[in-house]
C-alpha cells in the first residue's frame, strides 16, 4: 500500500504525468461507455443480426493487431505525441463511420476503432516513461 501511495504522490507531484495521468483516464472512460454504441450499430444502423456483433469484434481485433505492429515504427518517425495524436483521430473517424448505414464504412470504422487504442496507449506510456526519467 505504501507504494501505492507513493506512487500516487509521484504522479502528483510531477506536472508530465499527472496531465498524462487525467488524459488516459478520461480516454479509457470515453472508450468504456462508448462500447454499448455497437449494440445499436448492430440492430438498428445495419439492420443485421446480434450474431454480426462477432464479426465487428473480430475487425476491431484486426486493427488493434495491425496497430500494435506498427505503433512503435510510427513513433520513431512521428514521435509520441504526434502518435496519440494519430490514435484520437484515427478513434474520431471510426466513430464518424459507425453511423453510417452502410456495412463497409462501418467496418472500416470499426478497424479503425481498434487501431486507435494502441497507439494513444504506447503513445502515452512512452510519454510518461520519458517524464520519469531523470535529466
Amino acid at each position: 500500500m505504501a507504494e501505492a501511495t507513493a506512487g500516487a504522490r509521484h504522479i502528483r507531484d510531477t506536472p508530465s504525468l499527472r496531465q498524462l495521468a487525467k488524459v488516459g483516464a478520461l480516454i479509457m472512460i470515453a472508450f468504456g461507455l462508448s462500447e454499448t454504441i455497437v449494440f445499436a450499430v448492430v440492430s438498428q444502423g445495419l439492420h443485421r443480426p446480434d450474431a454480426f456483433l462477432g464479426v465487428l469484434v473480430s475487425v476491431q481485433g484486426v486493427g488493434a493487431v495491425a496497430a500494435g505492429v506498427t505503433g512503435a515504427p510510427l513513433m520513431r518517425r512521428l514521435s509520441e505525441g504526434l502518435l496519440v495524436a494519430a490514435g484520437l483521430a484515427s478513434a474520431t473517424a471510426g466513430f464518424l463511420l459507425l453511423t453510417a448505414s452502410s456495412t463497409p464504412a462501418v467496418l472500416v470504422g470499426t478497424a479503425l476503432i481498434g487501431s486507435s487504442l494502441p497507439w494513444i496507449s504506447v503513445g502515452i506510456m512512452t510519454l510518461s516513461s520519458d517524464a520519469h526519467r531523470p535529466n
